[in-house]
């Protein structure tokens, strides 16, 4: 029986086991307690952490779970190896002594330095706070930012993820290397098993000198015929389902080890070559605690948000920073396009207050109020090319059978008029509320009143209007309140993608990817 926990009820994975629960965040107090409680009720033999942060949370704890299940397996290395993957300056130390080669570490602070170079945070996962610094002004800008970090030389080559299988005594038995064709936010999405016996034996040496058990990876870069390593992660990784594929029966080994019992993993044929693409799977979700789809056929008028739920909003802000460079490139002769690659990171790393005075004064340009105002219009009334989703046509298909569509969106009022424009919606959507335009901020979402307004502009009732829109802070709160449907659209990469609903009340009744999905849930209209 395979039992899955979270904390969130929503996670897919938890539909694909035979049961799920939901556990407190473990930094929360109650956290031992509910574990505790959980493995005693399903008697759990063996407890296998996916993520880093649990690791280090279950090796603060292992003994006193142990305590009161003296039978039970927690899948964790001994501290040492959590603690080598977790700080990757002690991790590139621990690869040096064992004779690995490792990119050299860097003093930001030397006069004389190549670029690229690369900075990784000392301690981060899934590529999080990583950057190829291109020159002197990058460097000045992350060296500022994050004095802590690592720099080191970039080194630049072929990606590599090795699986390694080591048992209970530290003893790697099996190493699986796998290219990294195509990643996305340090996950895997095309990958190739390659088999290499320089690389395999590499791996094996660097598991058991970090002291390594059960699953682990190792990642390497290799140029030309060096193989440098790169990092360890203490758990499986995510690009394992290939590795188990090609033929190396990971769960099967381990609940080999676990039961004290020869693997034969020597006897294991593996599929050389064999590759891995991958695609998003929609899970739906149809239980006493979810909503009935059927529920859906009450509605008439589909209103939805604007940016990132119809087109992508990233598009319009980098439209705006290359027109606000050009301009700043002309009336004060700062490089174009090193304005706009310092506007894109600042934006990435989650700079929106004063982002152009920010990048500005990063360049040595200090303007006053008046200027910066001048910089934000030009940036505001951008005309660069805009385009909706490819999906959207599913909404006009929508419209085609009868729905009526709207649209509620927040922002300036001038800046969100020259989106619809650009977008070319005002043709084919004939209401669309501009909160801005009501009584300013005041009515932006989640007030109530732009959707009672879109409501008596339609003529619908509350239940009879489903709303879509892709930011849980506050698309759903009032919506919900009102009586009106609600429907999250989770699209990839967007910039409230990764977002919780703070509480029940601000979460969407129902969640898709794409307006493709639309149809299903409103099926025929009634």
């Amino acid at each position: 029986t395979i039992i899955a926990t979270d904390i969130s009820d929503n996670a897919p994975a938890l539909f694909h086991a035979d049961k799920s629960y939901i556990l407190p965040h473990g930094d929360r107090p109650e956290f031992f307690d509910a574990l505790i409680q959980l493995l005693l009720k399903e008697k759990i033999d063996l407890l296998i952490p996916s993520i880093d942060p649990d690791l280090e949370r279950l090796s603060l704890i292992r003994n006193e779970i142990l305590a009161v299940c003296p039978k039970l397996t927690i899948l964790i290395p001994p501290e040492r190896t959590i603690s080598i993957a977790n700080n990757k300056r002690l991790s590139s130390e621990v690869f040096k002594e064992l004779s690995a080669n490792v990119p050299q570490t860097i003093d930001p602070e030397d006069a004389n330095l190549n670029f690229p170079l690369f900075m990784k945070p000392v301690n981060g996962s899934a590529s999080e706070g990583i950057a190829k610094i291109e020159d002197q002004l990058d460097l000045d800008y992350f060296y500022r930012k994050n004095p802590q970090a690592i720099f080191e030389e970039f080194i630049d080559g072929t990606e590599y993820t090795v699986d390694i299988l080591c048992d209970f005594d530290g003893h790697a038995h099996i190493a699986i290397p796998r290219k990294r064709i195509k990643v996305r936010g340090g996950e895997v999405l095309q990958g190739m098993i390659e088999r290499n016996d320089q690389l395999e034996t590499l791996a094996k040496k660097l598991a058991e000198g970090c002291d390594c058990t059960g699953p682990v990876t190792l990642q390497f870069i290799k140029q030309g015929r060096d193989y440098y390593a790169m990092e360890l992660n203490a758990r499986m990784g995510g690009g394992l389902p290939l590795t188990i594929a090609a033929g190396a029966d990971w769960p099967k080994w381990i609940i080999a080890f676990v039961n004290k019992e020869d693997p034969a993993i020597e006897q294991a044929t593996i599929n050389d070559q064999l590759a891995m693409t991958r695609y998003d799977q929609s899970v739906f979700i149809d239980s006493k605690n979810t909503i009935d789809i059927s529920s859906f056929q009450k509605v008439k008028t589909i209103i939805c948000d604007l940016d990132d739920t119809i087109y992508l909003e990233r598009n319009f802000v980098f439209n705006g920073y290359k027109s606000a460079a050009q301009w700043i490139e002309e009336r004060y002769g700062l490089d174009a396009g090193k304005i706009f690659n310092s506007l894109k990171t600042a934006f990435y790393d989650g700079i929106r207050n004063d982002i152009f005075g920010y990048v500005l004064r990063h360049h040595h340009l200090e303007l006053d109020e008046e200027e910066i105002k001048s910089v934000v219009e030009v940036y505001r009334n951008n005309q660069g090319s805009l385009e909706v989703f490819d999906d959207f046509e599913e909404l006009l298909n929508l419209q085609k059978q009868g729905y009526e569509l709207a649209v509620i969106t927040d922002g300036w009022h001038a800046v969100q008029l020259n989106k619809v424009k650009l977008l070319g919606l005002d043709a084919v959507i004939s209401t669309i509320i501009y909160s801005d335009a009501i009584i300013g901020r005041k009515s932006w979402k989640p007030s109530k009143i732009p959707y009672r307004i879109c409501l008596d502009i339609l003529g619908e009732n509350p239940d009879q209007a489903v709303y879509i829109g892709d930011n849980p802070t506050k698309d759903f709160y009032a919506a919900k309140k009102m009586g009106i449907r609600t429907i999250r659209i989770q699209r990839e990469d967007t910039e409230h993608s990764e977002k919780i609903a703070e509480s029940p009340a601000h979460a969407a009744e129902y969640k898709i990817s794409s307006f493709s999905e639309l149809g299903n849930i409103l099926k025929e209209k009634p």
